[in-house]
């Protein structure tokens, strides 16, 4: 994986002020004192927040990466995928080669590269559909892999990119969609802490196998402190496979897949008129990279529990060690203090813990989470499922679906963000949630780009200790960056975050709800997606 110089140093330079007591008493000290002046100007009694401009020049283009992998995809039958690929550098192209990896229907295994350029500051949306020449209502498709890296050849001063995936479908009576941020590298070792099952659910894991040889997958599934299913497969050389899971499988179980050759696994979910809390009956379907690794603290910027939103954490102990995980669960707000639980989760087990239900204490239904553990090692994931129903400027967006999240391994250590889609054209809410679990306060530069290339720099956003933030990107688009007569692109934007003064980490998401016509489907989509942005890691 290759990330950008000058982040690099940035980090460098903090991680060297951090060791030196001296300086750190007066970085603590300066914390402080901002934190009592901020807190005197601004009122903390709302929980979004819009910030006016101001031109700060950027300390860094944000972490990138110059090669991104993508195991799941579909054109054709209903799908519409396409790629965005953001290169945040202020200067200097970068050239890009899409190689896609697919198999059609037919059962032929194909590939493809196409040749992109992506200027300074700028993001190109990449249709897959176009690319394969597979439109969306073809009766007969493709399931896509891809992996998308820099021409270091023919640019070679280009320091990377970062690439997102989305994809809108109509399908057996869902018209939805999903988005993820591509992963930047490969691996043998996948878990996922739930594989649902029940009735109006359908679970499949793509595997992207871009090695010269076959690649032989196992993969586990574990529920009730035993071993519940076992499923075998062998992916050829540079092919894209699709698994669906095994019958008889419980509605939930968590998933341990291994590899004897580094690939990519993303488990894909849809569900059609489930009924779920709160959120009442909801169709939609999401899509998610497996971690990599199981750790003893995650963490989630963002979450809901009012209206017709129903959250849940599901934790899994699929730790080989064989030993219970002692869990903590800490729910944290906009202000005030968090809320603190515990639950033990048993070996080859998981929890799948109600939010709404168990956080009713809570100050505020904006709501960040830590999940920590001694023992066992856990892997955790949060799920919401919702109605989303807001009017604001005069527009009313109501959009029904579910959304994904894998946790960011803790403790909190990532100092920037890029995000490169996003969208605030009408029929779009856009919103980015920031979450700081720790005990410093921390003042963060968020910095918008749109689709023409137009630069938005926010006011600095102090961030205080173990609280959360969400902030509404559509109206500071439409109040800032758009002008009369322009396009749709004006209203695409991609975020970076950056942090001029901390030196611990926070987390941050971005939300979008959506009820929109998609350009290639015969109906109209509707729900939400969430991802935390690139890191670095």
């Amino acid at each position: 994986m290759e990330k950008n110089t000058l982040w690099d140093a940035m980090q460098a330079q903090i991680a060297s002020v951090s060791t030196g007591k001296f300086v750190r008493i007066c970085l603590v000290l300066l914390a402080i004192i901002g934190s009592v002046a901020i807190a005197l100007a601004w009122s903390l009694s709302s929980h979004v927040a819009t910030h006016a401009s101001q031109a700060i020049p950027a300390a860094a283009t944000g972490p990138v990466s110059k090669t991104w992998y993508f195991a799941e995809g579909r054109v054709g039958t209903g799908y519409a995928e396409n790629f965005m690929i953001g290169n945040s550098a202020s200067t200097g192209t970068c050239a890009v080669n899409v190689q896609y990896i697919y198999q059609l229907d037919s059962g032929s295994a194909a590939t493809k590269t196409v040749k992109v350029s992506v200027a300074a500051i700028k993001r190109v949306s990449e249709s897959v559909n176009t690319d394969l020449n597979i439109t969306p209502g073809q009766l007969s498709g493709a399931w896509v892999g891809a992996i998308i890296g820099v021409d270091t050849n023919t640019t070679p001063s280009c320091t990377g990119i970062v690439v997102e995936r989305s994809v809108y479908f109509n399908v057996n009576g869902v018209n939805s969609g999903d988005e993820i941020v591509g992963s930047t590298h490969l691996g043998t070792s996948f878990y996922f802490a739930d594989m649902a099952t029940g009735t109006g659910y359908t679970s499949d894991i793509a595997i992207l196998n871009s090695n010269s040889s076959a690649a032989h997958v196992t993969i586990q599934y574990y529920a009730g402190g035993q071993k519940v299913g076992t499923q075998t497969a062998t992916v050829n050389a540079s092919t894209r496979g699709t698994l669906t899971l095994p019958t008889g499988l419980p509605s939930h179980s968590a998933a341990v897949v291994k590899s004897d050759l580094p690939v990519l696994v993303e488990r894909s979910n849809y569900f059609n008129a489930i009924k779920v809390g709160v959120a009442g009956t909801v169709s939609g379907g999401w899509s998610t990279i497996g971690s990599m690794t199981m750790a003893n603290d995650w963490l989630f910027a963002q979450g809901y529990t009012s209206g017709k939103f129903q959250e849940y954490l599901d934790i899994a102990n699929v730790d080989p060690a064989n030993t219970s995980a002692a869990v903590t669960i800490s729910l944290f707000y906009p202000k005030g203090s968090p809320l603190t639980f515990t639950a033990t989760v048993n070996p080859d087990s998981q929890l799948i813990w109600d939010v709404n239900q168990n956080g009713t204490g809570g100050v505020s239904p904006y709501v960040s989470a830590e999940v920590t553990s001694t023992g066992a090692k856990i892997v955790v994931e949060r799920e919401m499922f919702f109605k989303y129903n807001h009017v604001a400027n005069g527009s009313a967006l109501v959009a029904l679906g579910g959304t994904d999240v894998m946790g960011q391994v803790g403790p909190a250590s990532q100092i920037g963000y890029n995000f490169t889609d996003g969208n605030t054209n009408p029929g779009y809410d856009e919103l980015l949630v920031l979450f700081n679990p720790t005990s410093g306060s921390e003042k963060i530069y968020p910095t918008l780009v749109n689709g023409l290339g137009t630069v938005y720099h926010m006011n600095p956003v102090r961030l205080y200790p173990k609280t959360n933030l969400t902030i509404n990107i559509t109206s500071i688009v439409a109040k800032n960056m758009v002008q009369p007569g322009q396009g749709a692109q004006a209203y695409d934007v991609s975020i970076r975050i950056e942090v001029s003064f901390t030196y611990e980490g926070f987390v941050a998401e971005r939300l979008n709800y959506w009820n929109a016509s998609t350009a290639g489907l015969s109906n109209p989509t509707q729900g939400g997606t969430d991802v935390i942005g690139y890191s670095g890691l």
